[in-house]
């Protein structure tokens, strides 16, 4: 192989790297999705050849001779030359015109934005079909009341290399989510989603089994002695207790619930579950937990 196909091929490298190293930063969380997709693809295609024709126009008109003034072969500096001589004309723009409230580059750098715009189309389309899929299906189990500070942390922790503007960003978009009037499960598969914007899916599928039970949602609750009956007589109280269980069937401890009572000229409770009867009468106690409800009866006589 000659020396002058050897330039040649090592050109078109250091042209592809510099635009596969552009798409990596960007796509973060799936940098080899964006460089294999055909707009990526595509990209790289255009830097290489952007770089070989530098090269070529270098080598035929001479600009920088083959021999500098002391005599050393210069091959190396015209490849240099044209690989980035390249990177920075395709990133150029001639002009700019206004258009309604943008300016709008004319230019080289034109073909690269939309080539950048097709990548994310073409990036986020794939990426949000396995999200679909990955994302729900890790935090299933999530409470977010629970996870929304406990989670964000231990996925930051676990990383060594978010930057602080990242993280910044992440904090606020969860204290948004936490503020939206929207459903439970959708603010728990958003949470999971933002933290994979920023760590990728892996990491956060083991964050989610690190973190266990201290994170997971209630799937099914009881009253400690349900359905019979609490009976109760006037002036005296019982505290009733939970048990409370995941999706996986493993139990929920140190839980806390919202508790409420039908008829309070009947009975009342607190919220720890104390409940105190008042007069002769039926009615029926009930526990809130992530959602999931359990009542019992109460006869006070």
């Amino acid at each position: 192989m000659s020396l002058e196909v050897i330039y040649y091929s090592v050109c078109a490298l250091v042209g592809a790297a510099v635009g596969a190293t552009e798409l990596v930063s960007r796509y973060r969380d799936d940098p080899w999705g964006a460089v294999k997709s055909t707009p990526g693809v595509i990209y790289l295609l255009l830097n290489a050849l952007s770089s070989l024709a530098a090269l070529a126009l270098l080598t035929y008109l001479d600009w920088i001779p083959d021999k500098s003034a002391s005599g050393a072969a210069t091959p190396v500096v015209r490849l240099l030359a044209a690989s980035f001589g390249a990177m920075t004309v395709l990133r150029s723009s001639i002009l700019s015109l206004r258009m309604g409230d943008e300016d709008v580059p004319i230019g080289p750098g034109a073909i690269l934005s939309v080539l950048s715009d097709a990548i994310d189309r073409e990036v986020d389309r794939g990426r949000a079909a396995d999200r679909a899929q990955q994302v729900p299906e890790i935090m299933k189990n999530v409470s977010f009341s629970r996870a929304m500070q406990a989670l964000p942390t231990l996925c930051l922790s676990l990383m060594q290399n978010v930057a602080k503007g990242d993280q910044d960003k992440l904090a606020a978009a969860v204290k948004t989510l936490g503020e939206a009037p929207i459903h439970e499960r959708v603010k728990r598969t958003v949470l999971g989603l933002q933290l994979v914007n920023v760590i990728g899916w892996p990491v956060l599928q083991k964050a989610v089994r690190a973190a266990g039970p201290a994170i997971c949602a209630v799937d099914a609750m009881t009253i400690v002695g349900a359905p019979a009956p609490v009976t109760l007589a006037v002036g005296t109280k019982e505290r009733l207790l939970l048990q409370m269980t995941d999706a996986g069937g493993q139990p929920l401890v140190d839980r806390d619930a919202s508790w409420s009572i039908g008829d309070p000229g009947t009975a009342t409770v607190d919220s720890l579950g104390w409940v105190t009867a008042v007069r002769a009468g039926k009615t029926t106690v009930r526990a809130v937990a992530d959602s999931v409800v359990s009542e019992r009866e109460v006869i006070v006589a």
